[in-house]
């Protein structure tokens, strides 16, 4: 509520202002200010008069009037505000309609039987059944095709029963989820279904198997960089799909150890290296790792564009360091976003760069370290970051038209509904 005075009364010589409640007599400017707050602000005092019909007794300075009664609504108008239906926009809950679930099942068996085709049960440490599962994953798949623009994942909640909204989660586009993490599992090629009504969701489950016995380098980010995460990763018996019923399409994606269709995962458990703090780091053959964030097996060898992308995001990462989102944006979540993106690898980094630059530029990031307010970039550092962010995204469309115009045949229609399209 605005407290602004319809009139300014006009000061005396003595510097005092005209009383406007009673004629020719004066009073203090604090008094005056005192009555005009009263006057037009309510206090707690006639907010609970609103509520309950009772007048608080209180003075006030001589000449002041007292502020008007409010009218009380009676409660033949209460109760019919109550009973007057929500508009949709804010229902919080809906009902399973069968042609929904119908439409989920049959998408839920499309996509176990299709995922267990591409990726099906093998040797956890089988190479080239991994890379096989990728380059199927990343093209034509009915998991490609379902997922949303975004997709948030991440392990299900420590306490399986607590909301979505309070869980920890990383956002990804689909390039980023096809191409190194639902790789990483074997299907089984079983699901059950059911409806959420807390979520508003479908819930669709499917049996899986992880790959924990890979090379370091094939996957995403030092998943032992907390010892509970990679034993949730390597113990996961399931993978759970979180379905919208309107969209049809999948909106999260978790992975679980407590599935209900296969029982406890029979992985021996792999000892990695203990973490050094290093996302990428160099191998001892001189190379780069983790491989598979450097487009190995998305994008082919001969591809023009792949040592520039290299040299693209090497300079990109350098600004975003300077510009503090290294801080926030890497696997371990310092300031516990509830949805994380993450740009420590190439790969990651041309998923979310569209939206990084729109954030810069309206100033919502990066977060200043105490506070956690927005602390945006200005003047040189930010235009240097949009310049080399714009750089990157160009040669990442490039490097992706490369593989559309010279792909096999049998791979054309994939790329074209997939990899030509600009990253989300």
């Amino acid at each position: 509520m605005s407290c602004k005075s319809q009139s300014e009364p006009e000061p005396s010589p003595a510097g005092h202002r005209r009383n406007p409640y009673g004629a020719g007599r004066r009073v203090a400017p604090i008094v005056m200010l005192a009555a005009t707050l009263a006057a037009c602000c309510p206090s707690p005092e006639e907010q609970a008069e609103t509520m309950t019909g009772i007048t608080p007794e209180f003075s006030m300075a001589p000449g002041v009037q007292m502020p008007r009664k409010r009218p009380v609504p009676s409660a033949a108008a209460v109760d019919a505000a109550r009973a007057k239906p929500r508009p949709a926009a804010l229902a919080t809950q809906a009902t399973s309609t069968p042609e929904a679930a119908a439409k989920v099942n049959q998408l839920a068996a499309g996509i176990a039987a299709d995922l267990a085709e591409r990726c099906p049960i093998s040797d956890p440490a089988d190479q080239n059944a991994f890379n096989a599962c990728r380059n199927s994953l990343h093209g034509a798949s009915k998991i490609r095709a379902s997922l949303a623009d975004f997709t948030l994942w991440g392990r299900q909640h420590s306490e399986p029963e607590k909301p979505l909204r309070d869980t920890n989660l990383t956002q990804f586009g689909p390039d980023v989820l096809t191409g190194m993490y639902l790789p990483l599992f074997m299907y089984r090629g079983n699901s059950s279904t059911s409806f959420n009504e807390r979520e508003n969701l479908y819930r669709v489950e499917l049996g899986v198997r992880m790959r924990n016995r890979l090379a370091p380098g094939q996957f995403p980010y030092p998943f032992w960089h907390e010892e509970a995460k990679w034993a949730t990763y390597e113990n996961a018996n399931a993978i759970i799909l979180w379905v919208d019923p309107k969209k049809m399409n999948v909106r999260t994606v978790q992975f679980t150890p407590r599935g209900t269709l296969e029982p406890a995962s029979d992985n021996t458990h792999v000892a990695q290296a203990a973490f050094d703090g290093k996302w990428m780091w160099t191998d001892a053959d001189g190379k780069q790792q983790p491989k598979v964030t450097l487009f190995d097996g998305l994008f082919r060898a001969e591809n023009p564009h792949i040592q520039k992308l290299d040299a693209s995001y090497r300079e990109l990462a350098l600004t975003l360091r300077e510009g503090q989102c290294m801080s926030c944006h890497v696997p371990n979540n310092p300031n516990k976003m509830k949805k994380l993106v993450l740009l420590q690898t190439p790969a990651h980094a041309a998923a979310e760069i569209k939206r990084v630059m729109e954030t810069v530029r309206k100033g919502s990031m990066p977060l200043e370290e105490t506070t956690g307010l927005p602390d945006p970039l200005k003047g040189a550092r930010k235009d240097e970051l949009l310049k080399r962010a714009k750089a990157f995204e160009k040669i990442i469309d490039e490097a992706k038209a490369w593989e559309a115009a010279t792909a096999k045949p049998r791979r054309s229609a994939a790329l074209k509904s997939t990899d030509g399209a600009p990253a989300q």
